[in-house]
């Protein structure tokens, strides 16, 4: 009993040691909950927290976890619920309060402690270390840099805590011939994150022949070469990713259409870092985000790793298997080709090198292999001289300057010291157990102390962030919005609110003009998005529309365009004042102080458009030209109302080009004056007008349609870029037009005048009535997808895709009774196919334990 509440107490020690630590440095640092500033930083801040406030509506049944039309006009939502939100932890969302950060922080804080827990439970059961060096080793697996960096994709978490429980399972393979271990552990990491888990799956392949080469000596019965049970791993393998089919197959179809397609260029010949400056990235304290692989996972990890190759205890075939294994993991950080292979074959955007976790997996391995084998032989020679070469590289790197901060430095000395010093110790006092607790307890201290400066080390920079976050301020920003968009949806007056709206602020604002993925935490119809899980053809058409950049992930709305918002249905927009073209409502709510505009062209989702809609209409890079021809063919006439206007270059060099552009002498009363900027690069360079800063132009997030509406005396508006241009950007163009509002209105009107009724929408179903004056096309601006089934009249029809992007089909004369559902591709086959695997499976185990009963 003694024996069964000490296993039980060191088993929660290993779960909360590193959430200890974590709650620790919030402390220090007076974050959340100890402070107003949050955890949130980089994508956590841009993105996922408005995930996660997605995935809460949808658990409570308010959003659909399928499709939603807050994806950027609309848009399949599997592939970004599999790649962000399949971890059961998240279901924890439900418990917490309205402010998104107390689930945030709550989840990263368990996803240590949890990282701690598996990673001893790996340790003691493979290598039988005693409890106390379990728990060193522990924490600083769950505390490795990779852990706490990339707390800014939480999503990434899962496969740190996952990953011991499957090299366990590898373990029990290769020693025990059992499989069901494997099996369960290898699905949930897929399961948990698909994109990590395809990089545990090509580890695990690897894993399983290093532990088969290393058992082959002891093995009685060998039947294929080094490996053991070849066909038991195979099966259980090839039967956890048939068994999570569900989540990979309809992830890939949804990601197909965007960042799912292959690049080119995957195996350029270069290298991602300087390799004198490897030997840095394992030590404390040392991170560069785009620079250097995020290797460290503590200094007693490194000193027990190096250690196992100085031991002479260690047979030199186990060292050979082990530093090919390690030398070949650590080479694919380095060697580009490599990297992408790991990557999904793709450069990592942002978060360079993302699988060094299997590293530091690595090191935790022959860490605990050498401390095993130490203690069996009492053998320390190897390990004071792998504390003394330790050291000895950390003096190199600090007289190099390449230590940030001193206290990295002198704590990474004194663990040196320490290490030997202690287990040296622990070893001669082994009958002694009142000195032996003592000096176990010295080292979990230093190590957790060392755990405790490399955390509080990543979270302060966050705080240095230009764009910190607070928890006060996420709960003014969220109850004011919501308030506010309660009061748009009243004044639409009906319960369907099919209607699109935006806004030119978000969280960030001013440091981002944009409303990233807010559309999905507020649950309104936008435009806007950040997302991996992209559509490109949403992307495209969206940039041709004149309002983002064509380069994938985000989707921008920097400001309102009449024509544009008109044909998209964007109804409302909340901006600092009345956009052209945008007329005052009377939502008396504000959000951010800015108010509700209305855009009194707005046209349904879907209304009756002529035949040569079907007709593609060529992109030449002009977004005006492709509004204008988009309008014409809407219609069936030559509306023609936007009109090109020549913009003058009148300065170019030092850092500003200018241009001098005004409305023509015969444009209309009330025209409205536009420009764009076409340049395939990125710059990040001011944008203004007649002297009025604007924003920043031309990056990843600013590339779109600009009203030029600044005050001028004489009419002659002077747009100026400033900044670091390439005096050879020959290829910079700058596009200017106005719209003649009396010929936008006459087209509005038209289209409008046979308007789809929408009676529900919601998202991944809409249904309503179409009354047509014949047999024609009704156009939609909902993006198609392989995933919709539309009926007309009780008649499933075929959809068209509409200028590679938009869904039309079919009406008859009448009235038509239209029905449309989304389901995502594929789901269904690949839900029985992953049926099929689990129960083959269990088939093949049930059989493996009769056979095995049967030999013994």
């Amino acid at each position: 009993m003694k024996r069964y509440g000490l296993s039980s107490l060191f088993y929660a020690l290993s779960f909360l040691a590193p959430c200890g630590i974590v709650v620790a440095s919030f402390f220090i640092l007076s974050m959340y909950p100890f402070g107003d500033r949050a955890v949130s930083v980089w994508d956590l801040q841009i993105t996922y927290t408005y995930f996660y406030e997605w995935f809460r509506d949808c658990l409570a049944g308010n959003q659909n976890i399928f499709y939603s039309f807050s994806k950027s006009l609309g848009g399949n939502m599997y592939a970004g619920w599999s790649g962000l939100l399949t971890s059961p932890i998240n279901w924890l969302i439900l418990l917490c309060g309205d402010n998104p950060m107390d689930f945030v922080t709550l989840m990263i804080v368990l996803k240590f402690g949890l990282a701690g827990l598996t990673s001893y439970f790996y340790v003691r059961r493979r290598f039988a270390l005693s409890r106390p060096i379990s728990l060193c080793l522990s924490v600083c697996y769950s505390m490795m840099l990779f852990m706490t960096t990339q707390s800014a994709n939480p999503m990434w978490m899962e496969v740190v805590i996952l990953l011991p429980l499957v090299m366990y399972g590898v373990y029990c393979i290769v020693h025990r011939g059992k499989v069901v271990f494997f099996y369960v552990s290898l699905l949930a990491t897929i399961i948990c994150n698909y994109y990590n888990g395809y990089m545990v799956c090509l580890f695990s392949i690897m894993f399983y022949l290093f532990e088969s080469y290393l058992f082959v000596p002891q093995a009685k019965r060998v039947r294929a070469g080094i490996m053991v049970n070849p066909g038991r791993f195979s099966i259980a393998f090839s039967l956890a990713v048939f068994s999570s089919l569900f989540i990979l197959l309809p992830t890939v179809l949804g990601l197909l259409g965007g960042k799912g397609a292959v690049p080119g260029g995957l195996f350029t010949f270069e290298f991602r870092y300087d390799l004198n400056d490897l030997a840095r990235s394992f030590f404390l304290g040392v991170y560069e985000k785009e620079q250097l692989p995020q290797m460290y996972c503590g200094t007693l990890t490194l000193v027990c790793a190096i250690w196992f190759f100085l031991s002479d205890k260690i047979g030199k075939r186990e060292k050979v298997a082990a530093g090919v294994f390690i030398g070949f993991m650590v080479f694919s950080t380095w060697y580009a080709p490599f990297d992408r292979i790991w990557l999904g074959l793709r450069d990592g955007n942002s978060f360079y090198c993302r699988f060094t976790f299997l590293v530091s997996a690595l090191f935790l391995f022959v860490a605990a292999r050498a401390l095993s084998v130490g203690w069996e032989h009492r053998s320390y020679k190897g390990l004071v001289k792998a504390a003394v070469i330790v050291g000895i590289v950390a003096v190199v790197i600090y007289c190099d300057g390449n230590f940030p901060r001193t206290r990295f430095f002198v704590a990474t000395i004194a663990m040196c010291v320490a290490i030997p010093l202690v287990v040296i110790l622990l070893d001669r006092f082994r009958d002694n157990a009142f000195r032996r607790s003592a000096l176990s307890a010295i080292l979990v201290l230093a190590v957790s102390f060392e755990a405790l400066l490399s955390c509080h080390g990543i979270f302060r920079t966050r705080l240095d962030s230009d764009n910190p976050s607070y928890y006060s301020r996420y709960g003014s920003y969220y109850e004011e919005g919501e308030n506010a968009l309660e009061e748009v949806d009243a004044k639409d007056g009906t319960d369907v609110n099919a209607y699109r709206l935006e806004k030119t602020y978000n969280f960030l604002s001013p440091f981002r003009r944009i409303a990233l993925n807010e559309t999905m935490a507020f649950d309104y119809a936008g435009i806007a998005l950040y997302d991996s899980a992209y559509d490109d053809r949403v992307q495209n058409v969206l940039s041709r529309l004149g309002y983002t950049p064509d380069r994938g992930i985000r989707t921008s709305y920097n400001d309102p365009m009449i024509v544009s918002d008109a044909l998209l249905g964007i109804r409302y927009v909340s901006d600092d004042e009345c956009p052209p073209g945008f007329v005052e409502s009377d939502i008396e709510s504000t959000w951010e102080g800015k108010k509700f505009y209305e855009n009194p062209y707005a046209l349904p989702l879907g209304y009756k458009a002529s035949s040569e809609i079907l007709d593609e209409i060529e992109f030449d890079g002009d977004p005006f030209e492709y509004q204008n021809e988009l309008v014409n063919k809407l219609v069936g006439e030559e509306v023609d109302c936007i009109v090109d206007v020549r913009g003058r270059l009148v300065e170019r060099g030092d850092g500003e080009w200018v241009w001098e552009i005004e409305l023509p002498a015969d444009a209309p009363e009330g025209a409205i004056l536009y420009g764009y900027f076409e340049y395939g690069w990125q710059l990040s360079v001011d944008l203004y007008d007649n002297d009025e800063y604007l924003y920043v132009y031309l990056d990843d997030w600013s590339q779109g349609v600009f009203p030029i509406t600044a005050e001028t005396e004489d009419g002659v508006h002077s747009i100026m870029l400033k900044g670091d241009i390439p005096e050879n950007a020959d290829d910079l163009v700058f596009h200017a037009a106005y719209v003649d509002m009396d010929k936008l209105g006459a087209a509005c009107d038209k289209l409008a005048s046979h308007p789809f009724e929408i009676d529900t929408f919601k998202d991944g179903e809409v249904a309503g009535t179409y009354v047509s004056d014949g047999d024609g096309v009704l156009f939609t601006t909902i993006p198609y997808d392989a995933g919709w089934t539309i009926e007309v009249n009780g008649t499933v029809v075929e959809p068209q895709v509409v200028q590679d992007a938009f869904i039309a089909f079919d009406v008859e004369a009448g009235e038509n009774t239209i029905k449309m559902t989304y389901f995502p591709p594929a789901l269904g086959l690949a839900a029985g196919l992953s049926g099929l695997a689990v129960a083959g499976f269990i088939a093949s185990a049930v059989a493996m334990r009769r056979r095995d009963r049967q030999l013994r």
